[in-house]
């Protein structure tokens, strides 16, 4: 079929290596069921966002079960004709010289011609350089003062690579000027909390900033850290599908707590940690049976990966077998000898056979003080399931038993 049609929603799953999108066109003006499909990496090369038109030249269209999804497997199999302008969806200082720019479009590097006028930052900072890759911008700015608040404007001559130009309502980014990133671990995790209200602690193995890190799950983001910056020791309380009332009696969920442990005491909310930075992710809560955390910062680079698993589970999902290769291949998680581990084969409970077991005995109330985790069960971090235990009494924003301060 040939086809014309704009993209009206975000791309999820569609299958292994796949991502799909709702689809809309003159014909099929709004389903649910019309959905434009494609490989990841292309999806990622084409940088499609709602609002994209696009038109199939010439493709097989197929079907599954009730959607219908016309497809592209190469670049020449689609053609993006327009797109909404592009926007700057971030920044984040990677040194104190160095600040990247993220638009949610490829930037054309042409259109920058002259990076001191069409960047911009405030508080006396300067831009003498910018170098393109993709839809991100790497400025080299004069030396940030660390912990600083800035922001950057862009011209609107920066252009994406269909030529257009960035919207004025979102061509500003702020950012807080380098500061030494810290070095952050999984220290306990709970993925059987009542209504999916898990948990997931953070330790501070080093202190500095973690803006910009992301906790994984599976092969997903399940929260980005906002501008903050922690001392060696200090545990943050990641709090799953946190805009859910039934999560607490909270709602509005409460703030993000950025600049204290206190910032939000538990005498304000009943899901709060006063020993622990407090933040909320809204994704729903982590899966029971077999699944992988990560850690990784603002480059993608994993930092720390638990696999877990529940005995009583199948096969271990496509989602699992792919963060678990990831963390493999990132020296993050070895077997229990602490030997190199091969890749999984998809579909198999191999990667079952090396997690830290058993998640389904930890079934509680995180508020119920006597419930389990799986936790840390001391100090050192070997990658695997070594001083991990399933029976860990919950100890959230506090060391847990068998540690002590680094």
């Amino acid at each position: 079929i040939t086809l014309s049609g704009t993209v009206a929603g975000e791309f999820r799953f569609a299958g292994t290596g796949f991502m799909s999108a709702k689809l809309t066109t003159a014909g099929v003006p709004d389903s649910e069921d019309l959905l434009l499909r494609l490989p990841e990496t292309l999806a990622a090369t084409l940088s499609l966002t709602p609002g994209c038109e696009i038109v199939l030249p010439g493709t097989p269209l197929w079907r599954f079960r009730d959607d219908a999804q016309p497809s592209a497997w190469v670049a020449a199999d689609i053609t993006v004709t327009s797109c909404a302008q592009p926007m700057v969806t971030g920044a984040i200082a990677i040194s104190d010289t160095e600040l990247v720019l993220t638009f949610d479009r490829p930037v054309d590097p042409a259109s920058i011609t002259n990076a001191t006028m069409q960047f911009t930052v405030d508080n006396g900072l300067t831009v003498s350089a910018a170098a393109v890759a993709g839809n991100e911008v790497t400025l080299t700015t004069s030396t940030q003062a660390g912990g600083t608040a800035y922001t950057v404007t862009v011209a609107n001559t920066v252009l994406d690579d269909l030529g257009s130009a960035v919207d004025p309502n979102g061509n500003t980014a702020a950012f807080t000027g380098f500061i030494a990133l810290a070095t952050l671990v999984i220290n306990e995790f709970n993925t059987q909390i009542t209504n999916g209200c898990d948990l997931v602690e953070i330790r501070a193995t080093e202190g500095g900033s973690v803006e910009g890190m992301v906790i994984r799950y599976q092969t997903a983001d399940a929260f980005v850290f906002p501008a903050m910056t922690v001392a060696k020791n200090d545990f943050i309380v990641v709090h799953f599908d946190g805009d859910d009332e039934k999560c607490s009696n909270d709602n509005p969920k409460p703030a993000d707590e950025t600049q204290s442990v206190s910032e939000v005491p538990a005498g304000a909310t009943n899901r709060n940690f006063d020993n622990a930075y407090d933040v909320y992710a809204s994704p729903t809560g982590l899966s029971g049976a077999t699944g992988v955390l990560s850690i990784e910062d603002s480059t993608g680079t994993i930092l720390d990966a638990v696999v877990y698993a529940d005995l009583g589970a199948g096969n271990a999902s496509g989602g699992t077998v792919s963060a678990a290769n990831a963390a493999i291949a990132a020296g993050q998680w070895f077997d229990a000898a602490g030997a190199v581990l091969s890749p999984y084969p998809t579909g198999t409970p191999d990667a079952r056979a090396d997690a830290v077991t058993d998640v389904d005995t930890s079934t509680s109330n995180y508020m119920d003080v006597a419930g389990l985790s799986v936790g840390r069960s001391d100090d050192t971090d070997s990658n695997n399931t070594v001083g991990w235990t399933d029976a860990s009494i919950q100890s959230w924003g506090e060391k847990n038993p068998g540690q002590s301060d680094l």
